[in-house]
């Protein structure tokens, strides 16, 4: 494996409690490249996408993200990555232009402007709530909160 991957996971095994759900998984992805994983329910894709951002423990192998160990991952490879989990995390008590500019104050790269334009084409209402969008504008939010992050790595988890 390149010592340049984006992504570089060796021998991965991944278990709740005694239930093993990856084993002896491996591959890289590149810069420049998109890297889709798909399967069926319960093979193991959101366990995967947790254990690449650290919250999820290895029961074996390893992980590399930018350049770090997975497992230690520091507060600079973290500002250069976005993930959106399969779940809409957002605060469903906040306005859209609240959690946009919460996401501002801790990305120094967000795209405010860039956000916005990608607000308005899924037709979200600065002023709404979270928990007044519609289940596809919430992932239009999630997503184009992660992209106006202007991240060097996106994982996205059923987006």
């Amino acid at each position: 494996m390149t010592t340049d991957a984006m992504v570089s996971v060796k021998n991965l095994r991944a278990s709740y409690g005694a239930r093993v759900v990856i084993e002896g998984l491996s591959f890289e992805a590149l810069e420049g490249r998109t890297l889709t994983v798909v399967g069926p329910n319960g093979a193991g894709k959101s366990t995967l996408f947790r254990c690449l951002v650290g919250l999820h423990p290895l029961a074996g192998g390893e992980i590399r993200i930018l350049g770090c160990d997975a497992k230690s991952l520091t507060p600079q490879a973290l500002s250069k990555l976005a993930f959106v989990p399969e779940t809409h995390p957002e605060e469903p008590s906040l306005r859209v232009e609240e959690v946009a500019a919460y996401r501002a104050s801790i990305y120094p790269r967000f795209d405010r402007v860039f956000f916005q334009e990608l607000a308005a084409s899924f037709a979200l209402r600065k002023e709404a709530r979270v928990r007044e969008l519609s289940r596809g504008q919430r992932a239009g939010l999630v997503v184009g909160l992660a992209i106006a992050q202007k991240p060097e790595l996106l994982l996205l988890d059923y987006p």
